[in-house]
């Protein structure tokens, strides 16, 4: 009988086989350098998020490494809510907007369909649904779609429940789940005391040639010829090797809402080590697609015989939790600047993961040049600015939502460039202010000409005009009182620009009550 069994998981491996070798040409995708260490055939790089910006909003951003020739999608999910489909970003194809609440749990996911040559059609790689608990049952608006399959495709022989027409999985701490449909909304495994139905949902690693697979099956036990449960199967792609199987645990199985939801122990799938095991080595991405067959038994003779209903190709799941859980906006720490032959590099830190929305260098002159992220090591992601002007006097402006900003003073010169000129004009003040006192402010130049100088908050947002008059004998001073139109300034963070003689300066200052 053990041959009888061989030939049934034959057959349901005919989905996995062609399925999964046509997916190595995912691979051909990744041609750029990866930011961490992603999947060899992950379609999309490192994936990174903002804090909550002006609108409410996380905004995500990830590497595209197919540049355009896919589409990509982005699940979230809030606390013990369903999916939900993200809104697109700034960046077509490679950005999206996610609402979010301080507190809140939240969960998310990227998912994308290739289209792969005939036979095997549409295929899906999807991170994986995440589940809070370990229920029976999950809902099935807590999975995530792995694939769709036409209806009407069904290939040997044709009845409704033959027909799946889609695949959803998800994931928890301990046990993986499936959700079978098909166009007869029922799942019936015994036609007549000889003839009987066959449901797996087939699940291997990505680099599938030879080793093992594993199969959920879902079926009326037949002693002696098959049973339910979760089967271990040995194979080699020679077309001569009969596979050989075992039967390594067992599924959890319910008809519900004219669903099939089958689920297995992780364990159980993780307890063998060797080619062909789940997850293999140096990658966690599972195969995942379905298969239905009819089996016919003859009790004279006890020949099975055997028909292919339908192939669901399915696809890749890659098993990363992504989640974000947050009481607060933590600013970012801005470290270690350092300028070696006009290149500037400062190490980024922030504790909530968050990535920034801006991340520049303002030069003395008010000009601004954006600085380019690198690798992250030890928490610290570094960034770099490779520029002709000198950083002398100017300042990295950084912000993660938008709303914030850290602003890191810098005022050394490259060790290429010790004997650099100075600064043609500076401006001179105390720092801290205080409201409502007197104090002097400076602007120290050679040039001679009309000079004005003008006040802008930490945004960038020019709030007014400070001062105007004519710049002689090395400059002009006045004093200020921390006012703007008879109005005291708030406590915090400003910018005064001075120009003169065409040329430009900038001053951070500090405003205390």
């Amino acid at each position: 009988m053990n041959k009888i069994r061989a030939i049934v998981i034959s057959l349901l491996l005919f989905c996995i086989v062609s399925s999964a070798s046509a997916l190595s040409s995912l691979s051909s995708l990744n041609n750029m350098p990866n930011l961490r260490d992603i999947p060899v055939v992950t379609p999309y790089g490192e994936m990174v998020h903002s804090s909550v910006d002006p609108d409410g909003n996380l905004r995500f951003f990830w590497q595209d490494l197919s540049y355009g020739l896919v589409p990509y999608e982005l699940f979230y999910r809030t606390n013990d809510g369903y999916w939900n489909l993200a809104s697109e970003g700034d960046i077509n194809n490679a950005s999206a907007l996610v609402p979010y609440q301080f507190g809140d749990i939240l969960r998310y996911r990227l998912s994308t369909k290739v289209s792969l040559p005939d036979p095997v059609g549409e295929v899906s790689y999807i991170q994986a649904a995440y589940l809070d608990s370990s229920p029976t049952r999950p809902d099935l608006n807590s999975m995530a779609k792995v694939a769709d399959d036409p209806v009407g495709d069904s290939l040997m022989v044709y009845q409704p429940y033959y027909d799946l027409t889609s695949l959803q999985m998800a994931v928890s701490g301990d046990r993986l789940y499936s959700c079978l449909s098909n166009a007869s909304n029922t799942f019936p495994t015994m036609n007549t005391l000889s003839s009987y139905n066959v449901y797996g949902v087939l699940l291997g690693n990505e680099s599938i040639t030879s080793g093992s697979v594993y199969a959920m099956i879902y079926t009326f036990s037949v002693p002696g010829v098959i049973s339910p449960g979760l089967y271990r199967i040995e194979i080699e792609f020679d077309l001569e090797t009969m596979p050989t199987f075992e039967r390594v645990g067992d599924v959890v199985s319910e008809v519900y809402g004219g669903k099939l939801y089958l689920s297995c122990n992780i364990d159980d799938l993780a307890a063998s080590v060797g080619e062909g095991s789940w997850p293999s080595e140096g990658s966690n991405l599972l195969f995942m697609g379905a298969a239905s067959l009819s089996l016919t038994v003859s009790f004279s003779t006890f020949e099975p015989e055997f028909g292919v209903g339908d192939l669901l190709n399915g696809g890749l799941i890659e098993f990363t939790d992504n989640s974000y859980h947050c009481y607060s906006n933590q600013l970012p720490v801005l470290s270690n600047a350092q300028n070696y032959d006009h290149e500037l590099s400062l190490h980024y830190f922030d504790a909530n993961g968050d990535y920034p929305l801006v991340m520049e260098y303002v030069f003395a002159d008010g000009s601004r040049e954006a600085m380019e992220a690198g690798d992250t090591q030890g928490g610290n992601r570094t960034f770099t600015l490779q520029s002709a002007n000198n950083f002398a006097g100017g300042y990295v402006n950084c912000s993660d939502n938008l709303i914030d900003y850290v602003i890191m003073e810098f005022d050394e010169v490259s060790v290429e460039d010790e004997h650099a000129p100075a600064a043609q004009m500076q401006i001179v003040a105390p720092n801290p202010m205080r409201g409502g006192a007197m104090h002097k402010i400076e602007v120290k130049t050679e040039d001679t000409g009309i000079t004005e100088l003008y006040l802008y908050d930490l945004r960038g947002r020019k709030l007014g005009k400070l001062f105007s008059g004519y710049a002689q004998n090395g400059g002009v001073s006045f004093d200020w009182d921390c006012s703007m139109e008879g109005k005291m300034l708030s406590s915090g963070v400003y910018f005064i620009k001075a120009e003169v003689g065409g040329k430009r300066s900038l001053r951070r200052l500090m405003v205390l009550k």
